[in-house]
């Protein structure tokens, strides 16, 4: 499978929980495409960590993921 096809997968795991939100530091095109056609909002990590996220978000701090991507295509090296 590529990076594509492992991301719009992983995009409708999370489309099939019924999520109102999806915390990420990016996302790919096809993958958004397939978040935001289930009605789940994206937002942008401000940090690893979990924990710190999730507060974050609770407290209405992370923005709108607004840099969608073409595909990952080895983004990290």
């Amino acid at each position: 499978t590529s990076q594509g096809g492992a991301g719009i997968k992983a995009a409708q795991i999370i489309a099939d929980q019924q999520v109102n939100a999806l915390l990420t530091p990016l996302c790919g095109e096809k993958a958004a495409e397939v978040i935001k056609g289930a009605k789940i909002e994206i937002y942008k990590t401000v940090t690893s960590s979990i924990k710190d996220n999730i507060e974050a978000f609770n407290e209405g701090k992370l923005s709108p993921l607004e840099d969608i991507h073409p595909g990952y295509h080895g983004k990290g090296k």
